[in-house]
């Protein structure tokens, strides 16, 4: 049996990416994967049983380690404000540095190709992003409406914001992130 390789299994997930954004999950193939990623095509069963769990472990890199770019452990021990403006920014920088990883990620998202741990994993992010808003709610910082409308409200805003300066509309800034914060602010502060 062959090792493996950690250089290869990166270039790999690279492929799976650049892919991905090309094809889209549906159009993607192991032959092609393998192709690009110039490797045998059976070096990639050395790594993956199939197509299903290599996007399972891709997901799952890309996950865990997005929940810890976003949200610090430590979001609790801010004032609302703080912390919601460390979320902002740090969900803005990640959105326009990783385009290949959030493509993949949304046609994750949107497949029956996730399994059960890899939903916990969303589920997880989503219930410590939940309890931070709920957090704001119960102190009276923020408007008393559901999480839901809040969350959606922030990331609709962020990820418009994101495509303005991915598409080079906007200047990505450190005055732009604190005026658009802002204006979030002004809008769901209590």
């Amino acid at each position: 049996m062959k090792l493996k390789s950690a250089e290869k299994e990166e270039r790999i997930y690279e492929v799976v990416l650049e892919l991905t954004q090309k094809v889209g999950l549906a159009g993607l193939r192991i032959s092609d994967i393998a192709k690009e990623a110039d490797l045998a095509h059976g070096t990639l069963y050395i790594y993956f049983k199939n197509k299903k769990e290599l996007i399972n472990q891709l997901y799952k890199k890309i996950k865990s380690k997005v929940s810890s770019e976003l949200l610090p452990e430590n979001i609790q021990d801010y004032s609302i404000k703080d912390g919601m403006f460390i979320l902002w920014k740090n969900y803005l920088h990640y959105l326009v540095n990783n385009q290949q990883k959030i493509h993949f990620m949304t046609q994750c998202g949107s497949s029956n190709i996730l399994n059960e741990e890899n939903k916990s994993i969303s589920d997880s992010l989503m219930k410590k992003t939940n309890s931070f808003f709920q957090k704001g709610i119960d102190l009276k910082d923020i408007k008393d409406v559901e999480i839901e409308l809040l969350i959606s409200i922030f990331r609709g805003m962020i990820e418009n914001i994101a495509l303005q300066i991915t598409q080079k509309k906007l200047d990505y800034t450190p005055k732009l992130i604190e005026n658009s914060f802002e204006i979030y602010w002004h809008g769901i502060r209590k």
